[in-house]
């Protein structure tokens, strides 16, 4: 107890740091996630103990972002939603993707670009390839290719 009413575990008036009001007088401990709350668990926390990290227009704290879903990621000590884009990301635009959400395609126009640019439907100067969208300079194409309905599709 912080302020008590009496004497014994029943008789607080109000409750100290790290601890929550949970009826009849008593106070309980706050989740160790916490670093003060308004209730039981970890998701009515007034902050987050050391080393954990608040969910974004939450009260709740985790241990890792991916511990509340594996579409958030870390910003300083806030775990956001990654964009629609992706199903994992390190940021919040959809060319920070790590893996691209189901419907979504990889945009892939040059080699081992990391993080991933995850779309909706291919834009110009790509091409759907399956689950992700190919593309090169439409310089760089053969001829063959020139000559096909592709071409037509990515460079004009």
């Amino acid at each position: 107890c912080l302020t008590c009413t009496g004497s014994g575990s029943s008789a607080c008036s109000a409750c100290s740091p790290q601890y929550y009001s949970s009826g009849a007088n008593q106070c309980s401990g706050c989740d160790p996630l916490c670093d003060g709350c308004t209730g039981a668990g970890n998701s009515l926390c007034s902050a987050c103990a050391s080393s954990k990290y608040l969910i974004e227009g939450t009260t709740t704290c985790v241990t890792n972002c991916g511990d509340h879903a594996a579409n958030f990621y870390l910003d300083g000590s806030t775990c956001k939603q990654c964009d629609g884009a992706c199903a994992t990301c390190g940021g919040g635009e959809a060319y920070n993707c790590d893996t691209c959400t189901s419907g979504y395609k990889e945009v892939i126009d040059s080699p081992s670009k990391d993080p991933k640019h995850c779309v909706s439907s291919c834009g110009h100067g790509t091409y759907a390839d399956g689950a992700v969208c190919r593309g090169i300079p439409c310089s760089h194409y053969s001829l063959r290719f020139k000559l096909s309905n592709l071409y037509e599709q990515c460079c004009h």
